[in-house]
Formats: C-alpha cells, structure tokens, sequence
C-alpha cells in the first residue's frame, strides 16, 4: 500500500530525505481533475509534486510533467529512512 502528500509547486531539488519523514502521508490518492472541468479544482497543476511513502518505508516523488494528458517524472531513493 501507497500513502501519498501533496507538496504542491516546490522546487524539486529542495526536498531532502529526511524532510520526507515528518510529512503527513495519508491513503487518499491525490485527485486530478478531469480535462476541461469548470467544476473540479485541479488539485495537480505542472510542476506539482506528489511524495510517496511504500508500507516498506521508501519514498518517491511524482513530478507532474503534463496534465492532459497526464505525464510524470519519477525520483526515488534506494533505502528505507
């Protein structure tokens, strides 16, 4: 199981390991909204990043890269903090 935390629009290069481990991660994806919709705020704007947290205890980034179609690059670190 996957536990996510929106960070929002940072700068990618000033998120360190162990800044990741005092982050509220919860098992709510984060939600993106539907091309074209007047209704649904766009919770994943380009340049969003989104922390992942495994049940193992690895953490990944999420890069929005696009948003429609939705396209992402992917940071991890090879240990458990």
């Amino acid at each position: 199981m996957v536990s996510f935390a929106n960070l929002n629009i940072v700068d990618i290069s000033s998120i360190s390991q162990l800044s990741l481990k005092n982050l509220p991660f919860n098992k709510v994806p984060v939600a993106n909204a539907p091309a074209g919709s007047a209704f649904w705020t766009n919770y994943m704007p380009v340049k969003t990043i989104i922390a992942c947290k495994t049940a193992a205890g690895k953490y990944y980034l999420l890069e929005i890269a696009a948003d429609n179609p939705l396209k992402v690059n992917i940071y991890h670190w090879n240990f458990v903090i």
